[in-house]
């Protein structure tokens, strides 16, 4: 069906990509990629060969067009939010959560990348009962506030950090987040398999997250509606770039070496 990606990957390959932070993004990629180009992409990465491209876009032409995919995501902070979501706790789900019957307070813990949750499910509840500010930063904990408890149930919420910054963000601040993004050697690696791959088309998708430049992620926002002018800094051999917020409410925009940059809100071809 037009607009829906075909999936090669394994099933195992399909939960695991479901179970990390930011959900299947590849899926998303393509889905995004079939919807705005209205032609057959497959998923096609299922690791029975090396080197093979994310997706395959098959134009009814037959122009090939070959996609990788990558988020900017810290693994530091993916680690410390998967812990929020241990399986097999009585709350799966964020936000983490810490019994301190100790306390007579429920508090709201926010925390950054820094975070070492074993540590900190260990000394939370002594902790917070006479640490200062300085304290608890020391811990990874970015913000802290808190209610009194009901019926003297203390308890600790653990929330991961978000992003936030100016709202007066340039495209010239944008390009340069978006420049050091692309000299990153997680997408310099992108780029050299996407060179190996024999096709007319290669893509670069890249996703936003909230560990990446206030200053890339914040013109992603659904408010925008504007557009870079400039190109990215993409090798000569990339024919399109993708930005995308990874989070899925905000909007993915789209270079081509053919036609500059477009916000693809306004161009789907498919539903």
């Amino acid at each position: 069906m037009r607009g829906y990606p075909v999936d090669l990957r394994s099933d195992a390959q399909r939960e695991r990509a479901a179970r990390s932070i930011l959900g299947d993004f590849e899926n998303t990629a393509a889905r995004v990629v079939a919807r705005l180009t209205g032609e057959r992409v497959v998923i096609q990465d299922d690791n029975k060969a090396d080197r093979t491209p994310d997706l395959r876009i098959e134009y009814d032409d037959g122009r090939i067009g070959c996609v990788e995919v990558t988020a900017d995501l810290d693994p530091r902070y993916a680690e410390m939010v998967s812990g929020l979501r241990t399986k097999g706790s009585a709350h799966p789900e964020i936000p983490g959560r810490i019994t301190a019957p100790n306390l007579d307070r429920v508090w709201f813990l926010t925390l950054s990348g820094k975070a070492n949750l074993s540590q900190l499910r260990r000394r939370l509840p002594e902790l917070l009962e006479d640490a200062t500010e300085d304290d608890l930063r020391k811990f990874g904990i970015t913000r802290a506030s808190w209610r009194e408890a009901a019926d003297d149930e203390g308890e600790v919420l653990l929330y991961p950090d978000g992003i936030e910054g100016p709202a007066d963000v340039t495209w010239e601040q944008w390009h340069g987040a978006l420049d050091e993004l692309l000299r990153s050697e997680r997408v310099l690696g992108k780029c050299r398999k996407l060179r190996q791959a024999s096709s007319d088309e290669k893509h670069l998708f890249l996703g936003t997250t909230y560990t990446s430049p206030w200053e890339l992620h914040f013109p992603l926002s659904p408010e925008f509606s504007d557009t870079p002018a400039a190109p990215p800094a993409v090798p000569d051999d990339v024919t399109h770039c993708w930005v995308m917020s990874a989070y899925l409410f905000g909007r993915c925009l789209m270079w081509s070496a053919g036609g500059g940059w477009i916000d693809t809100r306004g161009h789907w071809r498919t539903d």
